[in-house]
């Protein structure tokens, strides 16, 4: 029996291809499905009843307490539960939040300013530059 905590979706699509044998163009569609987030967010606008039918709906877990909230699942269901939430008029905004903060979260090219000047980095180039 094998345990693995994947951190980034590109790494979940190297083991399913070669550990796993699934074809790449579907392991490609399900890289997704092996990375788990927790987000937490405060809105008091929103009613927590929307939150929770569409967590149920795309099956991640919603936690509420006044006014604070902490979703959890595979960062595609996180997705879906996003599309849940763009049918409400409430909620677009937050679905957009979420999904930016997705964008963000995945980014994997850097800037430094160094001398008045700006010096682009990849995500190798930052962590050797750290070390």
């Amino acid at each position: 029996m094998l345990l693995k905590h994947f951190n980034d979706k590109d790494i979940f699509y190297k083991f399913l291809k070669e550990r796993i044998g699934i074809f790449f163009k579907e392991a490609e569609q399900r890289a997704f499905e092996g990375i788990f987030h927790c987000i937490y967010f405060k809105d008091f606008s929103v009613p927590p009843q929307i939150i929770f039918e569409a967590g149920r709906k795309s099956c991640v877990s919603v936690f509420f307490n006044d006014g604070n909230y902490a979703i959890c699942g595979s960062e595609s269901k996180l997705k879906d539960f996003c599309s849940e939430l763009t049918k409400f008029s409430e909620t677009k905004n937050l679905a957009r939040e979420i999904l930016e903060s997705f964008i963000r979260y995945r980014k994997k090219h850097f800037q430094l300013s160094y001398n008045r000047k700006i010096l682009p980095l990849g995500l190798k180039t930052a962590i050797m530059g750290v070390l």
